[in-house]
Order: C-alpha cells, then sequence, then structure tokens
C-alpha cells in the first residue's frame, strides 16, 4: 500500500514537473512551434545548422524595439464629419409645463432647448454656453419674433420663471383670462 500511495506522487511530480517546464509557443519571426528550444547552438527542429542560413538569430532586444509603446499606437483626434441628421436631444420635463434638452454643438459647447406646451406667449429658448460664466441667450416668441440676448440673468434654464424669460425679452406678461360667469355652476340662494 505504501508503494503504490509513493507511485502515485511521484507521477503527480512528474506530470508537475514536466507541465512547467516545457511550454510550447509559436515564433512569430520563424512560424516554428517549440520556439523556447531556438536557443544558442541548438536549431529549431526541421532547419539546418548550417552556415548559409543567412538570417540573424532572434534576440529579445529585436523583438522589443519593434514592440511599439502604447503612446505611440495614440492616434491623433480627428473630427468625425456626420453623415446623416443628428438626432434630437432626449427632452426631460421641467417646470412650468415645459420640456428641456441639452446636447454639445459641434465646437464642443453646451447647447440647451427648453420648449414651452402651454404657454401662450413662449416657444422656446436656446441657450449657448460660449464659456462657464458667458452665455448666449435666443427666446422665440409664438408671435414669430425672436429675441437674442445675453444670459447674465440666467443661471440655470431649466428653473428660471417664465416671467424672467419675457421680461428679458422685452415682452409683457400675459393677464390670465377672468373665469367666466357662464362656466359656474349657478349656486342655489340659501333659504334663511
Amino acid at each position: 500500500m505504501k508503494g503504490f500511495f509513493l507511485f502515485i506522487v511521484s507521477v503527480a511530480i512528474l506530470v508537475v514537473i514536466s507541465a512547467c517546464g516545457s511550454s510550447a509557443t509559436r515564433n512569430p519571426t520563424t512560424g516554428n512551434s517549440n520556439a523556447g528550444f531556438n536557443s544558442v547552438g541548438s536549431p529549431p527542429l526541421g532547419q539546418s545548422n548550417s552556415p548559409n542560413d543567412l538570417s540573424p538569430p532572434n534576440t529579445a532586444s529585436e523583438e522589443n524595439s519593434k514592440i511599439e509603446s502604447p503612446m505611440a499606437n495614440r492616434r491623433k483626434m480627428v473630427p468625425v464629419q456626420q453623415t446623416g441628421p443628428v438626432p434630437p436631444a432626449p427632452m426631460r420635463p421641467a417646470p412650468e409645463n415645459s420640456e428641456i434638452a441639452t446636447t454639445m454643438n459641434n465646437d464642443g459647447m453646451v447647447f440647451e432647448t427648453r420648449v414651452f406646451k402651454g404657454n401662450p406667449q413662449l416657444a422656446k429658448v436656446e441657450m449657448l454656453w460660449l464659456s462657464p460664466t458667458n452665455k448666449k441667450v435666443t427666446i422665440f416668441l409664438k408671435s414669430g419674433k425672436k429675441v437674442e440676448s445675453p444670459g447674465e440673468r440666467i443661471d440655470n434654464l431649466t428653473t428660471v420663471s417664465t416671467a424672467v424669460l419675457l421680461e428679458i425679452a422685452g415682452v409683457k406678461a400675459a393677464e390670465p383670462k377672468p373665469a367666466d360667469d357662464s362656466s359656474r355652476t349657478p349656486q342655489k340662494k340659501r333659504i334663511q
């Protein structure tokens, strides 16, 4: 029993040693397997060791000089030409029955668009961020009028009120329609 156990252990050790000791890799320059055996004094299998062989042995320093560094492989950033229409930016809800979208234009500047659904005067407002402190605002009214203004009074296009936008456009806010008396339900007189 002891001899059988010793045999199993020795076979396992031999398998581990033989698996770790030899690795058959493919040499990219010669195409041969067993490139690990391509050392000084022994030719690769299937090749002669004659002086007529003019190719120098492949050294590690030659292979390293052919490999480019990751920084050398880095390509220049070249703007890509858009081949089709630019997809619209996704709209998200904003206050006062409006929606807003934020995109980036071809020059890398942030461009915001806020569209008003139920406002009787405002159609939409566009704001272009020229720099972190410099903005350009364009206000489109439903009458067709377009007003351009610097955006110093607007910190955030999402939360700015319609009253401020109309004031920037130089338009007086529309008066809310008075409630029509005929639309009210008549109330019965109370009997005392």
